[in-house]
């Protein structure tokens, strides 16, 4: 996440400045509610990875997240095959408790289906999830 869209794109400018590939940048608008925002940002190197667009909001329908998740489909290759392979990625709200964090939490397996009926190819989902591994969210 980042909280200057700028930012996000000035840091793809640095960095391929300093490892003198290219590198690409994706940035979502502003997400979040009246008092706290912020934007989804991915970042690749071009030589390895190829962003295929179709960069999306979630439209979030029943209003679950506080910030709306990210993706966006890309194309890497491995063992010299081309895979698509759709990013996608959340910040789940802190709140005051794990009560708040674990609605959000349990809203993924909807976001997740809706990424295998949008998208072709293999899916990650990235993030902050703000629980430990082992919760049972």
């Amino acid at each position: 996440e980042v909280m200057k869209p700028a930012a996000a794109k000035a840091l793809a400018t640095r960095v391929s400045q300093r490892s003198g590939e290219p590198w690409g940048v994706v940035v979502s608008h502003t997400l979040g509610d009246n008092h706290y925002k912020e934007s989804y940002a991915f970042l690749w190197r071009k030589s390895a990875v190829t962003n295929d667009g179709g960069t999306t909001v979630y439209l979030d329908p029943g209003n679950h997240f506080a910030r709306e998740p990210l993706s966006s489909q890309f194309t890497v290759t491995v063992d010299g095959k081309p895979v698509q392979l759709t990013a996608a990625t959340i910040y789940i709200l802190y709140g005051d408790s794990k009560r708040d964090r674990a609605a959000e939490i349990r809203q993924l397996d909807e976001y997740w289906q809706w990424l295998g009926e949008t998208f072709d190819g293999e899916r990650i989902l990235l993030g902050d999830f703000n629980m430990p591994p082992e919760d049972p969210s």
